[in-house]
């Protein structure tokens, strides 16, 4: 079955807003995980990367929001 925001591009969004619910991701992995939203969630998501200045070196602290809640608790699931 085709996703119709896929289809019409709307289902990434360039922003988070504030009635999405929000998962922290520790990855470096961005395209990744790009990848796992697109293949394992349904919803409107937005990504946003914040770089952590407490730490020298590691992964970076990415935000993912998720439209859908049932999208961000798979998403927690996976990545935690």
């Amino acid at each position: 079955m085709i996703n119709l925001m896929d289809w019409h591009g709307t289902r990434y969004m360039e922003y988070i807003p504030k009635h999405f619910t929000v998962v922290e991701i520790n990855t470096n992995a961005i395209s990744e995980l790009l990848i796992w939203v697109l293949s394992n969630t349904s919803g409107r998501f937005g990504i946003n990367k914040s770089q952590d200045t407490t730490l020298v070196s590691g992964p970076d602290t990415i935000k993912v929001g998720f439209e859908n809640s049932e999208d961000a608790t798979i998403a927690t699931l996976v990545f935690r």
